[in-house]
């Protein structure tokens, strides 16, 4: 695991067009479960550059009809771990 970032329990990509792998489901959504950009070296910094740009993903924000930052607030949680 020696490199591997866990700066985010889900990749703050996902409302933003991104280099990453991924797949669309049928309802648009985008499927990031092969995806490792986050969890390999480097990655956060390849995260922060999207981020920076901010350009949105067309399609999950026709979807959602919301802009990124109210988008982004519906996103899931981290488990607490006790």
């Amino acid at each position: 695991m020696d490199g591997m970032g866990c700066m985010s329990c889900y990749c703050p990509l996902y409302f933003l067009k991104c280099p990453g792998t991924y797949t669309r489901l049928a309802n648009g959504r985008k499927d990031c479960s092969s995806c490792t950009i986050i969890h390999r070296k480097g990655g956060w910094e390849i995260v922060q550059q999207y981020m920076a740009a901010g350009v949105p993903d067309d399609v999950i924000a026709k979807d959602t009809g919301a802009s990124i930052s109210e988008a982004s607030s519906d996103q899931p949680t981290c488990p607490k771990t006790s």
